[in-house]
């Protein structure tokens, strides 16, 4: 048997017998007759769940400048880092003077080899938002990986427009051209910087969507809502007396 993959269900049943003489093993029921409480919720719990993201007033940021921050101990922060630095952007260099900066901790020897002249590799970086404040756009084209990504809810908490992929914008509700700009191939996704770079109307707008965005779904307060609606629909659905005192208000109960 492959290390890593359980054993066929005839093959564990004998050995719970073995262990347990006299004790019948009893399958889980199927996953679709379980209550799922959470079922059909959208998928949006925020990165940096219960922290202020900080939101910031829009305003242009220093034009020119590429951003990308993660953690190189994960593995497609590295393959990003490379993808950004080999494949996209020379030809964000084909029409801008531009720079990209790859910050966050523990770069690898393959990563620290691409500082030169058009790219800083920063190590890591104790202020984030002014990190972020000071690049024109973030640049995250994650070719594989899963879950939510915080860096890009960061950015985006800044006002600073995102140009990602879909694996990027994964379970974030992204709308592409509103929220960040999404592109999956290297001449479209340096395009899209391009033109973040170009027309300021587009930048101001992805830059306000993305900040409402926030505001709505991913602040403290936002995700009360959201918790206390789940409660709602599942946990008190048959309790009402327990929703009395929080009758007619958008905050979750105290007592």
């Amino acid at each position: 048997m492959p290390r890593g993959h359980p054993p066929p269900p005839a093959q564990r049943d004998r050995g719970v017998r073995r262990r347990r003489p006299g004790v019948r093993p009893r399958a889980a029921p199927p996953r679709a007759h379980r209550r799922d409480p959470v079922r059909g919720l959208p998928p949006r719990p925020p990165p940096g769940a219960g922290r202020d993201p900080g939101l910031r007033p829009g305003r242009r940021h220093h034009p020119g400048r590429g951003v990308f921050l993660g953690s190189y101990d994960h593995s497609p922060n590295i393959d990003t880092a490379l993808h950004l630095a080999g494949e996209v952007m020379p030809r964000v260099r084909r029409d801008l003077d531009a720079h990209l900066w790859l910050a966050g901790s523990n770069p690898p020897p393959a990563v620290t080899a691409l500082q030169g002249e058009h790219v800083t590799v920063t190590g890591y970086v104790p202020d984030v938002e002014t990190l972020l404040r000071r690049a024109r756009v973030f640049v995250a084209p994650l070719r594989y990986g899963a879950g939510m990504k915080g860096k890009i809810g960061h950015a985006m908490s800044q006002g600073l427009p995102v140009v990602t992929t879909t694996i990027g914008a994964e379970g974030m509700g992204l709308v592409d051209g509103t929220h960040a700009l999404v592109r999956d191939d290297p001449e479209g996704f340096a395009a899209a910087v391009v033109a973040l770079h170009t027309e300021q109307p587009l930048w101001e707008r992805v830059s306000t969507s993305a900040r409402e965005l926030v505001r709505g779904c991913w602040t403290p307060e936002a995700m009360e809502q959201r918790l206390f609606d789940l409660l709602q629909r599942t946990v008190w659905a048959d309790r009402p007396e327990e929703l009395s005192a929080s009758s007619g208000t958008s905050t979750i109960p105290r007592d």
